[in-house]
């Protein structure tokens, strides 16, 4: 492997299922063509509709639409026939792009036929409705991810042949899974946590299985069902041989008693992850106490897997070691913790819940409640504290059912009363008059039940539930001003436009600009739209309903953030304080630089147990007054440093001042990710790959935003292997102009970063600035290009630099670099797509000089690299 070190770009030689009518395809999608919500291919000639199923014939191949938006397929159903060629030939093939769009087909059915991937590497499929395999089928995570978000029914055999280079994976995602049949996976193929595969299993050596020759990664739940299973000891069958088995990997309903072995609750069937082996294997009471052998092992022994007789010496059945009055025998039947007085930590001990009693053992009158759930009833209250009364402090501490979720019968669940407990107007669970027409114990005028369904659900108990000066009943949620009683605002949100003025200080009819209530809309948060928001233009003295009168925005860069403010602390998270606002808090950390210390920055880094569902940070700019305005252009300069590989973290500007979790609110958009180190631009609707991002260093990056025109250009110093300023977005690429993602007229109001990185793929951070009506190109730098001066560098680290740039009499190229030396190859690329091949015709002087010969040199343009060799 040879180590990129420096990089030089040479153009024209100067240096830069029903009763459903049947409609069968008549044909395939041709490029950039899809049928998938257009006639096309459809006999009759007519886009799918409800009322048909449609059916994709043998040989034929549907298209998805080749771009960003999700889509439902409006017939009936969708059958993909068995095509009789290569899976990449025929059936359903997914076209479109980006990470965030949904497919959803309500029946799909693969009838022999594939889904396969074709698109971008970086594009993922993802497919939600309900999947049948009906007959042998593909699904081909060829080209990128394929993420089946849809139950899988059938007992077929699903294939996925291969895929192109790792990393294109086939994600099954579904809890509700029904499949039974074959999984041969001869690709990359993962059951995400949660997500279920069903085993049945027969005679000897019959099941379903989980095969093939790729890499299959199991995180979520295997369901064994043994009930037509022989049970003679030594009987086995291989269910998933090769698999990895993940940390959050389960049989459903079995007990794991050493690390990768299960038991079903009988102790008969055995399945070990080591070898992914079902086996019925010996579990006996040898000592004749009541009690399986492995089962004192695991809970009295050393959880081995191995009984001793030692071990089998220390309980018997009758025996109450946690005191819970529970025995052991009753405890192993019931499948609580014998060493664990209340196993499910509900507050109510194993023994008075299965014998319906409190802790004190004095009968409450509901029953026996369920040992292994906090909360029997699901009505919001643990068992514990039903049974205690410990929440109904209003109403003398009543007890509730445990196991009623509405012990009263008065239409609201026992923890929404229980919760709305303000003295004097609190709600009692075991009145069902509370229910009744015309009782509003809050006299909001809302009834309580009516405030119980509403959606969003306010409180009975006060009047104005999210304290924002106007009663539930005149905040409507419509999202647009009415007069006070009809306020348009949420009821539950205090300050529904997020422009840091509360609901009731803004009154559009009866305010002023002096004092409150101030004249603006609660809906708006930029009353005027005049590109400031209300708050801001408040403090600032200008009008927040006069779109002519607003606030100068400073010149030159202005800081967002350095993590050196009191309240960053080093190990503390950054999420909520400064500006920063929404994500999981645990993955944003203040921390010590990594390589020289003595400098507070933040890291990004994925927690383990949190689902990689789009982690996102943001902060206003309209807060400071430093949106980019619809007719300027504007640069947010920031410092980046990756430590690993397969990162995969987007940073840019929305145009949306409270955004979602979503790609799709970005407008600016540069991607580091995936296996590769890709550092990506979003050019409108697709995404347009450069060379590698530099792991294990520093690098500054310039996003630069034209709102007039909506474009985008971007810069980074350096790309891996590559020094000096590299723009990522030249004119002379096929893709120039890169353009903004949705396009907008709208002023660029919030900085944002989405994470959906693997655990433990950390992206650090630092010195965000912005100058939000400047255009920068720090391609020839001046000192004002750059806010700050740059991170400090590896020990170790030698970074090149070409010194000088020239050609001969003869038309030769001639790279003059430093440090110059021994050890070193030029490469080439035509485009900067293609790899980087060794220039062999080049000759080196073996001081500083490399020479490519005219004839080597393309006639448009070449990138060129010295690399060390290796």
């Amino acid at each position: 492997m040879k180590t990129p070190i420096c990089f030089l770009g040479v153009y024209g030689l100067a240096v830069s299922s029903s009763l459903a009518a049947p409609i069968v395809s008549n044909g395939s999608d041709g490029f950039g063509a899809s049928s998938f919500a257009s006639a096309g291919i459809w006999t009759g000639g007519l886009a799918p509709a409800a009322g048909n199923d449609y059916t994709v014939a043998a040989g034929h191949r549907l298209r998805t639409p080749p771009d960003g938006n999700s889509y439902t397929f409006a017939g009936d159903s969708l059958t993909i026939s068995d095509g009789g060629a290569p899976a990449e030939l025929i059936g359903l093939s997914y076209k479109g792009t980006g990470n965030t769009a949904i497919l959803t087909v309500d029946d799909l059915i693969l009838d022999g036929g594939s889904i396969d991937h074709i698109s971008g590497s970086a594009d993922v499929m993802i497919l939600d409705g309900n999947l049948t395999i009906a007959s042998d089928s593909l699904i081909y995570a060829k080209q990128g991810v394929i993420r089946i978000l849809s139950p899988i029914a059938g007992s077929a055999t699903i294939t996925n042949p291969g895929r192109d280079a790792a990393g294109r994976a086939l994600l099954i995602e579904s809890p509700l899974n029904t499949f039974t049949g074959n999984l041969v996976n001869n690709g990359e193929t993962t059951l995400i946590d949660n997500a279920v595969f069903n085993f049945v299993v027969g005679a000897p050596g019959v099941s379903n299985s989980i095969t093939g020759t790729g890499v299959t990664t199991v995180n979520g739940d295997f369901v064994i069902d043994v009930s037509g299973a022989s049970s003679t000891l030594g009987d086995s069958w291989t269910l998933a041989p090769g698999a990895v088995f993940g940390a959050t990997f389960t049989v459903s309903g079995w007990t794991e008693t050493a690390a990768g072995i299960w038991w079903d609750p009988t102790s008969t069937w055995r399945f070990t992850t080591a070898d992914g082996l079902l086996l019925v294997a010996p579990s006996e009471d040898s000592d004749e106490d009541g009690l399986r052998d492995l089962w004192e092992d695991q809970y009295f022994g050393n959880n081995d897997g191995i009984f001793t007789s030692e071990e089998l010496a220390l309980q018997s059945g009758g025996d109450d070691p946690d005191g819970d009055e529970l025995s052991n025998e009753r405890e192993e039947t019931a499948l609580t913790d014998p060493n664990n007085p209340d196993s499910d930590g509900d507050g109510l001990n194993d023994g008075p819940e299965l014998d319906g009693t409190s802790n004190a053992l004095v009968s409450h009158g509901y029953g026996p409640t369920n040992p292994l759930v906090v909360d029997s009833d699901a009505d919001g209250v643990n068992d514990g504290n039903e049974v205690s009364g410990a929440l109904n402090t209003q109403n003398s501490n009543e007890s509730t059912n445990p196991n009623a979720a509405d012990s009263d019968g008065d239409l609201m669940t026992d923890g929404y009363e229980l919760a709305n407990n303000t003295p004097g107007a609190a709600l009692d669970p075991n009145d069902i008059s509370d229910g009744d027409l015309g009782v509003d114990n809050d006299n909001d005028g809302l009834d309580n039940y009516d405030e119980f369904i509403a959606t969003p659900q306010t409180r009975a108990d006060l009047e104005d539930t999210d304290g924002d000066g106007y009663l539930d009943s005149v905040e409507d949620s419509i999202g647009s001003w009415g007069g006070m009683d009809f306020t348009g605002t949420s009821p539950v949100n205090p300050d529904t436009d997020g422009d840091g003025i509360l609901d009731g200080d803004e009154d559009p009819d009866n305010g002023t600009i002096a004092g409150l209530p101030y004249i603006t809309d609660p809906n708006l948060a930029d009353s005027d739209i005049d590109g400031f928001s209300d708050k801001f233009e408040l403090e600032a003295g200008t009008s927040p309903v006069n779109g002519a009168e607003f606030p100068q925005q400073p010149a030159g860069w202005v800081l967002l953030e350095n993590f050196e403010g009191a309240e960053m602390v080093i190990g503390e998270t950054f999420s909520g304080r400064n500006g920063w606002s929404n994500g999981v808090e645990a993955a944003a950390t203040v921390v010590d630089e990594p390589i020289a210390g003595g400098d507070r920055i933040g890291v990004l880094n994925h927690p383990a147990g949190i689902p990689n569902n789009f982690t996102h940070f943001y902060k206003s700019l309209s807060a400071q007054g430093l949106q980019v305005m619809a007719d300027k252009s504007g640069t947010i300069f920031m410092q980046v440093y990756i430590p690993t590989g397969g990162v995969d973290h987007s940073v840019g500007l929305s145009d949306v001042y409270a955004p979602g979790a979503d790609f799709g609110l970005f407008e600016l958009q540069v991607a580091m990710r995936g296996a590769t180190n890709l550092l990506t631009v979003r050019d409108g609707g697709g995404l347009f790959d450069t060379p590698s991002h530099p792991v294990g260093r520093w690098f500054n990056l310039w996003m630069v935003a034209n709102n007039a025109t909506d474009t985008v250009k971007v810069y980074v110093e350096s790309l891996d292997g590559q020094t000096g300023v590299v723009d990522l977005t030249p004119d002379t690429n096929a893709a120039a102009p890169f353009s903004f993602r949705n396009g907008t007229t709208d002023v660029l109001s919030t900085f944002m970063i989405i994470e959906n990185a693997p655990d433990n793929t950390p992206l650090y951070f630092d010195n965000v600035y912005i100058d939000p009506d400047n255009a920068i190109d720090p391609t020839d730098l001046e000192p004002t290009d750059k806010p700050v001066m740059d991170k400090p560098t590896p020990v170790g680290l030698v970074t090149p630099e070409i010194t000088s740039v020239s050609f001969d009499g003869s038309g030769n190229l001639l790279l003059t670099f430093t440090p110059g030396g021994s050890g070193y190859v030029v490469t080439s690329s035509d485009d900067l797509v293609a790899d980087f091949a060794e220039v062999t015709s080049a000759t080196y002087d073996n001081v500083d000089t490399f020479t490519i010969p005219a004839a080597s040199l393309a006639e448009s343009k070449d990138f060129f690299r010295i690399e060390e060799a290796q």
